[in-house]
Formats: structure tokens, sequence, C-alpha cells
């Protein structure tokens, strides 16, 4: 199991600006270690996760299993209340918590895994550890968080507040596929122009991930609409 430093590694070595079996400054750990959590964070605008779907809501809310890029904007100035999440969730599937009114000090927001292992982390060998299978109590004024749903370790595995030491919370069979990705994020930082499979090869990593966890969503469509397409079809 990779630990956040290996991958920032492999990539400062892809990137050539690191020698093979050295050690990243601590300057330049940190800035891979950013771009590596930015990466995390905006899989969705590479097609390789499903879209973030912000919700503002101030009281009980139940995120359904259709909904798996739910990131709720919670206002618990009015009062605490709990989000509830599916009981199977997607694999793939991230839930967001961000607190809107900066209350979450005074008034928290707690979690319904519905018996699933929520907030957990994973060890050096990729199995999770710590988290809850019932209720977690968010209280950390400003918060802001994401977690995304492993069906392989049937949890829901912290990936935001990455650091260095930590494991990193993806499968290791995309372990080289986050190298290469970072290093495309890395290069132009330092000047670097990588080889053309190495593009090729960061490209494929989207695409793997997407593969694995960009499943297609049901679709309702309208049955008056359904009727007119019937139609069309019959006078054409």
């Amino acid at each position: 199991m990779s630990t956040c430093l290996d991958i920032v590694t492999r990539a400062l070595v892809k990137c050539r600006v690191l020698g093979a079996g050295r050690t990243p400054k601590a300057q330049d750990a940190a800035d891979g270690l950013s771009a590596l959590q930015e990466l995390v964070d905006h899989l969705s605008g590479y097609g390789a996760a499903h879209p973030w779907l912000d919700e503002y809501e101030d009281g009980a809310v139940t995120v359904t299993r259709d909904q798996p890029g739910y990131r709720l904007h919670a206002k618990t100035s009015v009062a605490a209340f709990t989000i509830t999440l599916p009981e199977c969730p997607r694999d793939g599937a991230r839930f967001g918590v961000i607190d809107a009114d900066a209350t979450f000090n005074t008034k928290n927001l707690t979690i319904d895994s519905d018996g699933v292992l929520f907030d957990a982390t994973l060890t050096n060998a990729g199995e999770p550890t710590g988290g809850s299978r019932s209720t977690t109590v968010l209280s950390t004024q400003n918060l802001r968080r994401s977690w995304m749903y492993r069906a392989d370790l049937g949890a829901w595995i912290r990936i935001s507040d990455l650091t260095l030491a930590g494991a990193f919370p993806y499968p290791a069979e995309f372990d080289r596929s986050w190298r290469y990705m970072l290093a495309v994020e890395l290069a132009s930082d330092y000047g670097v122009e990588l080889e053309r499979p190495d593009y090729i090869t960061a490209q494929h990593g989207f695409s793997r991930l997407a593969a694995r966890y960009v499943e297609p969503l049901p679709v309702a469509i309208d049955g008056m609409l359904l009727n007119g397409l019937a139609m069309g079809r019959l006078r054409a």
C-alpha cells in the first residue's frame, strides 16, 4: 500500500527533478501533496468521478444511492441536524460536507451511515481503521471534508486532509496511474516536458478510474415524451 509521499516521490522522479531512491525536499513534497489533493478533489472534471451535487440544507436529509456525488452545505445555525447516507452506496460514490454557517462547533452535524463503516482511514496494509458504523458527530468549525465509498472494503474512506505519511485512499492497483497523472500536473511547475507515452498513460489512468467508478445513473423519462417519440417514429 502506497503512502501519499510514495505517489509524490515517484511522480517527481518521472518529472526528472528527483533522482531514483532520493527523498524529496520538504517544499517539493508539500507542493506535490497539494497537487495530489487537488487531483483527488477535482476528479469529476476529468470524467473520472461523478460530478458533485451541491445542496444547501438546514434540516434532516436522506441521501439516496442515486446521488453518488452528494455534497452538503450544512446550515446548522438554525439547529443541529442529521444526514443519513444510503444503506448500499455505489462503488466510488463520493460524499462531502461543508460547514456553511461556521457553526459546527456549537450546533453539530450528525452523519448516520446506516450501518456502513464511515470516516475510516487506511493502514499501510490497506485495511480500514477508525470510523464508526453508527453515527459520527462533526463538531469542527469551518469543516470541509469528503469521503469515497470503497465497495471492496465496505467503508466510506476519507479522501480529504491527505498527509504525506498517510496511506493513499485509492486501491493499490491504481498507484501507477496516480503517479503519471500527478507527474503531468507537476511537469509544468518544474518546466519539464514529459514524453508522449507519459501523457497517454496519465489519460489512461483517468479512463481506468472512470470505468471502475462512474456508473451510469438511471434516467427518468417523461411518459408524454416517450409517446411523442413513438408517434414521431410512426409518422416517419
